[in-house]
């Protein structure tokens, strides 16, 4: 299957998505750490809490103690456990100043995929949600709506596709794209995969 052109006839019925919806680095960071497990109007409920409560301006995150984090996030479930992560997260940003032209451009995106995989509670996805749109790094985010994409055009069992087998297969495949397409491909397929799956069933 040629998920260039699958990308592009995307593209053609659906339009320009424009993710990630967010207004900040840190908004983004976030983000992908509070819509782990959970769908994104939960994630948005505690992303408004957060925002009214810092306007995720760095100094006042930093303010906020563990208790004050698990209560405006728990909209997003899991808690506890995201607190601890965006907690750590907020730590490796501030390295850098919460300057991602920074890190962009010292260094390598398989050194930085794994520095981002040692925080504690950022898995594979997490990771690459940040590389794509924090850090503009052109990567294939394999997540489940990717993995039924797969199995409808290549009649493979979606239950055993693996993360980093799709990415790598993906990511060999759309070496044309830029990363502003793969950030458009990601949201495409996360939002429209369900109704493009259904208008390629008809056609056939």
């Amino acid at each position: 299957m040629n998920y260039l052109d699958v990308y592009h006839d995307m593209l053609n019925i659906y339009g320009p998505q424009n993710w990630w919806p967010s207004d900040s680095v840190l908004e983004t960071l976030i983000g992908a750490i509070l819509v782990q497990n959970t769908n994104w109007l939960n994630a948005e409920k505690s992303l408004q809490n957060l925002r009214s409560a810092t306007n995720f301006e760095p100094q006042l995150l930093a303010k906020l103690d563990s208790a004050e984090i698990k209560e405006l996030i728990i909209p997003s479930g899991f808690y506890h456990a995201k607190s601890e992560t965006i907690h750590a997260a907020l730590q490796y940003f501030n390295r850098f100043n919460v300057n991602s032209k920074v890190v962009s451009t010292t260094i390598p995106t398989r050194d930085l995929r794994n520095e981002l995989l040692e925080i504690k509670g950022i898995g594979n996805e997490t990771a690459d949600v940040i590389l794509l749109y924090i850090f503009q790094r052109p990567v294939f985010i394999a997540d489940a709506y990717s993995k039924k994409m797969i199995s409808f055009f290549e009649n493979r069992d979606s239950k055993k596709l693996k993360y980093l087998q799709v990415k790598t297969e993906m990511e060999a495949q759309l070496t044309e794209l830029a990363t502003s397409d793969f950030q458009e491909f990601h949201a495409l397929i996360d939002e429209h995969i369900i109704d493009y799956l259904t208008i390629q069933k008809e056609k056939s």
